[in-house]
């Protein structure tokens, strides 16, 4: 049973744990992934308040004593990562961090510093109606995504925060309510700036904006984002091509890092115009229908970060765009 299955992985996780040195560079990794679990673990059987679902047979002490443990099995975690790791990428990602990883940030954080390679590497691609990208958008575009970058490496309350908000939404069976089962997800991934325009730069994407961008209509090319975390697959193509952007997540605590931290902490006019482009909301793409499904009609793209989703809701998703288009 379920019980037996974690009382078995809590024994072999703390056994990593015993085997290992905190202090050792080398055994960093797997400390931090085995105190990762464990704090999994003990949110899940005592039913942490960031979770949305707890087993119905808690005590109230047994709660608030696993509760407890999540946090500090995931407080240490996280410490493991800034003393070793080089910042919280490696507790975010689902797994460990690829070789060319970091090579990919240093080339985004080079590309977004060089405002006039940027502006030169997405010259001839379809803008809004009127829209020239300025300086400030670019200042703007660097500052946001410097944000987001510090954000996932560095702020441990919203990695921690994230982790167990998404540990009660996608919670195994054992723990979830029949009445709102998990439709997987929850893991964290990572675009790039340079990444994201390749897709933009696609003939057939750009044929499409092209026509809503000439078609005659008032209204800019508009995309939606489905799973938008901290908000850069809508900021970036806003700010860059002046595109009216929405972005739907369902964990409350990346919407609320968007719009309340990120987005907020810019200045200037860049960050002003923005601010008019975008909106980020929280919400099930799958249960939610009625308010992202009119997003999604007047949308010329739907990107969607859908990855982890698990093979069912991605197939949902997917027919709910064909039938709209």
């Amino acid at each position: 049973d379920e019980t037996r299955d974690w009382n078995e992985a809590r024994t072999h996780l703390e056994k990593v744990l015993e085997d290992t040195d905190e202090d050792e560079g080398e055994d960093a990794y797997v400390r931090m992934r085995a105190l990762r679990k464990l704090g999994s673990i003990a949110a899940w059987e005592g039913g942490d308040s960031a979770t949305a679902t707890a087993t119905a047979t808690a005590t109230t002490a047994t709660a608030t004593t696993a509760t407890s443990g999540a946090r500090d099995y995931l407080t240490e975690a996280l410490a493991t990562c800034r003393t070793h790791l080089g910042g919280n990428f490696a507790f975010l990602l689902s797994h460990d961090p690829p070789g060319d990883f970091y090579s990919h940030l240093e080339a985004e954080a080079k590309i977004a510093d060089d405002h006039e390679a940027l502006g030169g590497k997405l010259a001839g691609f379809v803008t809004a109606r009127g829209w020239e990208p300025r300086l400030e958008d670019f200042v703007s575009l660097r500052a946001y995504t410097r944000r987001v970058r510090e954000v996932e490496r560095s702020d441990g309350d919203f990695a921690s925060e994230y982790f167990r908000e998404g540990l009660g939404r996608f919670a195994p069976s054992a723990v979830v309510d029949a009445s709102s089962p998990s439709d997987g997800g929850g893991e964290w991934g990572i675009t790039f700036l340079p990444s994201l325009f390749r897709v933009y730069g696609h003939p057939l994407v750009q044929e499409i904006l092209r026509e809503k961008a000439e078609g005659g209509g008032e209204a800019p090319p508009s995309l939606v984002v489905l799973g938008s975390a901290l908000g850069n697959c809508a900021v970036w193509p806003a700010l860059a091509f002046g595109f009216r952007a929405t972005g739907f997540d369902i964990l409350e605590s990346c919407v609320r890092k968007t719009n309340d931290d990120i987005i907020a902490s810019l200045k200037g006019n860049g960050a002003a115009r923005l601010r008019d482009l975008v909106k980020f909301e929280v919400a099930n793409v799958l249960s939610d229908a009625d308010r992202v499904e009119p997003e999604m009609k007047a949308a010329s793209v739907v990107w969607s970060n859908d990855h982890e989703w698990g093979e069912a809701a991605q197939r949902k998703v997917e027919g709910m765009v064909a039938e709209m288009k």
